[in-house]
C-alpha cells in the first residue's frame, strides 16, 4: 500500500479498520471511518493513494454531487454496485455536504449505511461537527497538521538543501498544512526561475542548478545551458536566504488558526478517535 509522507498513521489505522477486514472477508470486524481535519492536511490524498494499491473495487461519491435534484439515481445506481460488488469499500469525500442533499437521497444512504455489512465506508470531512447524526460513522482519524518530522520528510525531497536549511523550514514552517507547505515550495521554485530568467545567467554545480550573475565564477549565460535544464534540479537559493526570501522575511501565512484546531479537537472528545498524522 503506497503511503503519503506524514500520514503513515492514519493509512496504517485505515488498513487495520477497513481495508484488510475488507479483503479477508471479516465483515463483522470491519468499521465505518470518518477522516477530518483541517482542509489541506492530505485526507483526499491519502484516500486516493490507498484507491491507487488496493486490489479489489473502490468506490469515490463527492457528496457535493449529491446534491442536485437528480442525484437520486445516481446513488442508488452506485450502492446497487456497491451491494453487487462487495466486499468492496466506498469513499464519501465532503460527508459534511450531506446537509445540502434532498431529504429522498439522505434517506436512501442513511438507510443503507445503517444495513451494510460487506462494505467499508470511509468518509472525509473539513468540518465534521457539521455531520448530521444519522451518519456519524463508527471511528474517527484525526488528520492534523504535519509534524516537524512529517515537514522534515517533505523538505528532504528538495534537491540541495543542507541540513542547517532543512532545519531553519522545518522552524519556520509549523502551524502550516500541507498544501501550504506544496505551495511555498512551488512558490519558492518559481522564484529561483525568475532569478535566473532576470539575470540571465546560471551556475550548474552537482547536477543543480543555481541563479548566478553575470560576474560569478563559472556562470553561463541561460540560453548556453538550455540542454542541461530538464537534467538539473533548480535550486530555489530563495527558499532558504533571509535576505531574499519573503517567506522567512515575513511571517508565513497560515490557513489554520488555533481556534479552528481547538474546534477539531472538541468535536473528537469522546470519539472512538485516533491520531492521524505524524
Amino acid at each position: 500500500m503506497e503511503q503519503v509522507k506524514g500520514l503513515e498513521k492514519a493509512a496504517n489505522s485505515l488498513k487495520k479498520w477497513v481495508l484488510d477486514p475488507v479483503l479477508t472477508s471479516q465483515f463483522q470486524q470491519i468499521s465505518s471511518v470518518l477522516l477530518y481535519g483541517p482542509a489541506g492536511t492530505g485526507k483526499t490524498a491519502l484516500t486516493i493513494a490507498l484507491q491507487a494499491s488496493f486490489p479489489g473495487p473502490f468506490l469515490r461519491i463527492p457528496i457535493p454531487e449529491l446534491v442536485s435534484q437528480s442525484s437520486f439515481p445516481l446513488l442508488q445506481a452506485v450502492l446497487a454496485h456497491c451491494d453487487s460488488h462487495s466486499p468492496c469499500v466506498l469513499c464519501l469525500d465532503e460527508l459534511d455536504m450531506l446537509d445540502c442533499a434532498g431529504t429522498e437521497t439522505k434517506a436512501l444512504l442513511c438507510e443503507w449505511i445503517r444495513r451494510n455489512k460487506t462494505v467499508g465506508i470511509i468518509g472525509i470531512s473539513a468540518y465534521p461537527w457539521r455531520i448530521e447524526g444519522n451518519f456519524r460513522l463508527e471511528r474517527g482519524i484525526f488528520v492534523d497538521l504535519p509534524s516537524a518530522k512529517a515537514r522534515k520528510a517533505l523538505f528532504l525531497q528538495e534537491a540541495g538543501l543542507s541540513d542547517d536549511e532543512i532545519s531553519v523550514l522545518v522552524s519556520r514552517s509549523a502551524g502550516l498544512t500541507g498544501a501550504d507547505l506544496v505551495v511555498m515550495r512551488r512558490e519558492a521554485a518559481m522564484s529561483a526561475l525568475r532569478e535566473c530568467i532576470s539575470t540571465g545567467f546560471v551556475l550548474i554545480r552537482n547536477s543543480t542548478l543555481y541563479p548566478a550573475a553575470p560576474r560569478d565564477p563559472g556562470a553561463l549565460p541561460l540560453s548556453a545551458a538550455q540542454s542541461s535544464l530538464s537534467s538539473c534540479a533548480l535550486r530555489p537559493l530563495s527558499l532558504v536566504l533571509p535576505t531574499q526570501n519573503d517567506y522567512l522575511r515575513n511571517p508565513m501565512h497560515v490557513s489554520v488558526t488555533a481556534r479552528e484546531l481547538e474546534q477539531f479537537r472538541a468535536f473528537g472528545a469522546g470519539y472512538r478517535n485516533t491520531q492521524g498524522g505524524n
